[in-house]
C-alpha cells in the first residue's frame, strides 16, 4: 500500500511538472523541459545501477538481434 502511495505521488509530481513546463514555456525563449523541473525530485542513480541498466539494455539488444530479425552480420 505504501508503494502505491509513493507511485501516486510521483505521478502527481510528473503531471504538475508537465503543466508548469507548459505554462513556463509560453514566457521563455527556450522550451522548459519537464525532466529539468523533475530533476530535484528524482532519486540519484548509483554507478552500479547505471552499469546494470546498460548491461540489461545491451543484453536485450543482443537477444533481439539473435532471433533473426535484423541480424546483419
Amino acid at each position: 500500500m505504501a508503494e502505491c502511495r509513493v507511485k501516486a505521488e510521483e505521478r502527481k509530481k510528473w503531471a504538475t511538472a508537465y503543466w508548469v513546463a507548459c505554462l513556463m514555456s509560453v514566457h521563455t525563449r527556450k522550451p522548459v523541459r519537464t525532466e529539468k523541473l523533475m530533476k530535484p525530485f528524482l532519486p540519484k542513480k548509483t554507478s552500479s545501477e547505471i552499469v546494470a541498466e546498460r548491461d540489461a539494455f545491451f543484453e536485450e539488444f543482443r537477444r533481439k538481434g539473435a532471433d533473426g530479425n535484423g541480424n546483419h552480420r
